[in-house]
């Protein structure tokens, strides 16, 4: 008899969406998990590398989307990268503020 296995394609994590791009004084991201895994979101400004704020920390996260809205009032014009630390992997997205 054969055997059978579903191997999944999706990665552990991924950014999908982040809009606008880009962005005036906030913006939104999408990320979605496919396994349950501990997750930290830093927002880095390329510019300044020592300019690092974590803006999301969840443990035990649970697979599937989730969608979060960032408030950039305070941040300077620039480029930055959106840093994701999941269950040993770093993911990253980069975005700018006009």
């Amino acid at each position: 008899m054969p055997v059978l296995s579903c191997v999944s394609d999706l990665p552990p994590f991924d950014f999908k969406d982040l809009a606008p791009n880009p962005f005036l004084n906030n913006f939104t991201y999408e990320y979605e998990t496919s396994e349950p895994g501990n997750l930290k979101i830093w927002l880095i400004s390329l510019s300044d590398r020592n300019n690092a704020e974590l803006i999301a920390e969840e443990t035990d996260l649970q697979p599937g989307v989730y969608q979060q809205t960032k408030s950039t009032v305070a941040l300077q014009s620039g480029v930055y990268a959106l840093v994701a630390q999941f269950n040993g992997g770093i993911y990253s997205i980069n975005l700018v503020k006009s």
